[in-house]
């Protein structure tokens, strides 16, 4: 296996995306264009690692029952990708665009998974990391139905137990759980931020104070502040990456931020450049999303992304 990242999806979904120039109780609602995507955080990570030519390997869950569809927009987008099968479908979210920059996303519950299948793809899991150098293990996105925050970290503690790098952005683990698993690259929003710690923060220096005091633990730790950008923190270094006073029209820019700096890491690229393109694929959701992502689209984006350093 030479793929050195791999997305691990617990709860996949196929989003529906419909862009529309109303909404309206009292009229049909006309449909001006849409697409089909595979989602859910990890899926998301993994269709722009792919456009990012990124080697990478996409594990999970998935529904026997729109097995077919759902392989072949995997397919489609690039994801090399190994599931196992459950009863029932994957969920199908639906996502409206719509003027003024004006997003609906829904998100249904999708459908528990059986102990069982947690140990088939945690050993799955296992196997991959056994076969010698360390690799990135991505978790992100919300926990199945059913699924707490102790059985989240006792699922990647079992799995990621050797040759792992671990990346979170998943809801649901407490300040001590993290600081259990030790993960490589931990990124949060700032309302999971607030939810964990029990602060209310005045600006972004004491965002920064609160999470530099947890890098003994989490050794690279990203904080996205919404239209006010990102925040990123190191025992070496701090920086916030600003982004454009634009709402993100399409709702997984903090996912694109998340690949683009796996990405630059990956490459060893010193931080500020692994930064530079995390922003510049989060700033592609403002530019344009409705475009299949690529690399090119990243780097030819318009939008200048300014990092300064704290």
């Amino acid at each position: 296996m030479t793929e050195k990242i791999m997305t691990v999806s617990l709860n996949p979904a196929m989003n529906v995306i419909l862009w529309m120039d109303t909404l309206s109780s009292e009229q049909t609602n006309h449909v001006k264009m849409e697409k089909i995507e595979p989602s859910g955080g990890a899926l998301n990570i993994a269709r722009v690692l792919s456009g990012l030519h990124v080697e990478h390997l996409s594990l999970g869950v998935y529904g026997e029952d729109n097995q077919l569809q759902f392989e072949r927009l995997l397919n489609h987008y690039g994801i090399h990708h190994n599931f196992i099968s459950r009863k029932g479908e994957t969920k199908q979210d639906i996502t409206m665009i719509l003027p003024k920059n004006t997003v609906i996303k829904t998100a249904r519950n999708g459908v528990a998974i059986s102990i069982p299948q947690l140990r088939e793809l945690q050993q799955k899991i296992s196997s991959c990391l056994a076969q010698g150098e360390d690799k990135f293990v991505v978790f992100s996105g919300e926990q199945p139905q059913g699924m707490d925050g102790s059985e989240l970290l006792q699922f990647i503690d079992n799995a990621c137990r050797k040759n792992a790098k671990i990346v979170l952005n998943t809801p649901g683990l407490s300040v001590p759980e993290l600081r259990t698993l030790r993960p490589f690259l931990t990124m949060m929003d700032l309302s999971q931020l607030k939810a964990i710690t029990k602060i209310n923060f005045r600006n972004e220096t004491t965002i920064l104070r609160c999470i530099q005091s947890m890098t003994d633990d989490l050794e690279h730790i990203v904080v996205n502040l919404g239209a006010r950008g990102f925040l990123y923190s190191s025992k070496e270094q701090n920086y916030r990456i600003v982004m454009p006073q634009n709402k993100v029209i399409h709702p997984e820019g903090s996912d694109h931020f998340l690949a683009g700096l796996l990405c630059g890491i990956v490459e060893g690229k010193p931080m500020a450049e692994a930064l530079t393109l995390a922003g510049k694929c989060a700033a592609w959701c403002i530019a344009g999303g409705e475009k299949d992502f690529s690399r090119q689209q990243a780097e030819e984006c318009p939008i200048k992304i300014v990092l300064e350093q704290m």
